[in-house]
């Protein structure tokens, strides 16, 4: 029997919603899993060691994390929050997401490192995709908010990097990812239907894509193993691209509850949202988002769970088998 060669893997981002799956989906296929830590915390059993380097920015030191390393997955990065935050932390946005990324591209080269791995955002293709075709990873970028911004200049950062120093470099495009402990409008939703809420979605015609958490594991460990040239950009989803009403139903489906959907007109809605200074949520409840996935389909990856699958698990139910 021949034994594997021992690869390491630094991991960011460990202590966030996404950490602990990819931790999990890189040692399930031999990798050792470093995690870069802000603070010490406790125990990490998904991971088999870790090093400080303190708060992401364009400072910091890492070249003690990156001893040894094989791969860098970079999860790490300051999240969606609504417009008014994002505006006022224009600043730290760009110094951690932007900057703090390229810089560790930077020093991972540097150390030898030959493959990099950056969760950057759809927010990057835009916010809707009504009128439109859906996007690819080819279209001319356009966010519409802070943080869409911060990730399409790191991946503009991460191409240069890729050609300077030729390092492979992924940068994966996922829309909302769901999954156990997972956060914003799809913990706001699932507890909505736990609680039997009636929820205003029954006259919602859109389409939209999601990804389960288990998915984007699984396509970040495929791509360590396949790291191809250069740089390469990946919307990863879910197969189905369902209505907002639709995906309310499946969720209900998974925890074995009828959903009430209220008949509201779209444009009632959408004025209630303002009203109540919800106007982030109008895109993600009402508009579309629907992605190509030719280029995710050609590259030989496939789902690691269908849409249902990975509701039943978000929500802590075994899928059948």
């Amino acid at each position: 029997m021949i034994t594997p060669p021992h690869r390491t893997a630094l991991l960011t981002g460990i202590t966030g919603f996404l950490g602990p799956y990819v931790a999990a989906a890189l040692r399930a296929d031999g990798w050792s899993v470093r995690a870069a830590l802000r603070r010490p915390i406790g125990d990490l059993p998904a991971c088999d060691g870790s090093v400080l380097v303190g708060d992401l920015g364009g400072a910091t030191d890492w070249t003690d994390a990156l001893v040894g390393i094989d791969a860098v997955v970079h999860l790490a990065g300051r999240a969606h929050r609504p417009p008014a935050v994002q505006l006022a932390e224009q600043d730290l946005y760009f110094e951690t997401n932007t900057a703090g990324t390229i810089h560790l591209a930077q020093a991972a080269a540097a150390a030898g490192v030959r493959n990099f791995v950056f969760i950057s955002s759809i927010a990057v293709n835009g916010v809707s995709t009504d009128g439109r075709a859906p996007f690819r990873e080819s279209d001319a970028p356009a966010p519409q908010s802070i943080y869409g911004r911060t990730k399409a200049a790191a991946e503009d950062g991460l191409g240069e990097v890729a050609v300077k120093t030729g390092m492979a470099v992924t940068a994966i495009r996922p829309p909302m990812i769901y999954g156990a402990n997972a956060k914003g409008s799809f913990r706001i939703l699932s507890r909505a239907v736990t609680a039997h809420v009636p929820l205003p979605f029954g006259m919602i015609r859109n389409r939209r894509a999601f990804v389960a958490a288990e998915n984007v594991a699984s396509f970040i460990s495929f791509r360590l193993e396949r790291p191809g040239h250069g740089m390469e950009t990946y919307i990863v989803s879910d197969e189905e691209q369902i209505s907002t009403a639709e995906f309310s139903r499946r969720i209900g489906r998974a925890l074995g509850r009828n959903v009430l959907l209220l008949p509201v007109p779209e444009k009632a809605l959408g004025f209630v949202l303002r009203v109540a200074g919800a106007t982030h949520l109008i895109e993600s409840i009402l508009h579309s988002l629907v992605v190509d996935t030719g280029k995710i389909d050609r590259s030989g990856w496939r789902p690691a769970v269908s849409l249902d699958q990975g509701l039943l698990l978000a929500l802590g139910k075994t899928p059948p088998k």
